[in-house]
């Protein structure tokens, strides 16, 4: 054990190859569990209607918690909310507190013009 290049040493890593010495924390290392914070994971889903109709429905854990019916939009704000910049105005609009259509359509009426 004493020539080997690889020395385990409670979750360090010394790498000797004779040149350098190097140590290498591993991943449990970079990882506090005492700062851990779980965040929501929130995902937006766009979801076709008959008759070329839209809603995008927020998910909060795999949970609908919100949905933008598309009819509720001018066709200008309909085609923004269906780029990745409209994606991400649902997101963090939701994030930010807007917990209703009016409040997302108050608020697109401004991104638009």
């Amino acid at each position: 054990m004493k020539n080997s290049k690889y020395l385990d040493q409670s979750d360090e890593f010394l790498i000797d190859d004779g040149k350098q010495k190097a140590i290498s924390k591993q991943d449990g290392e970079l990882f506090d569990e005492k700062s851990y914070i779980p965040h929501d994971i929130i995902n937006v889903r766009r979801n076709n209607l008959p008759r070329n109709g839209i809603e995008w429905e927020i998910l909060i854990n795999k949970k609908s918690v919100l949905t933008l019916k598309g009819i509720r939009f001018s066709k200008k704000e309909r085609k923004f909310l269906e780029t990745p910049d409209g994606l991400l105005y649902i997101m963090q609009g939701y994030r930010s507190g807007m917990k209703n259509t009016s409040a997302f359509k108050k608020n697109l009426g401004k991104k638009c013009k």
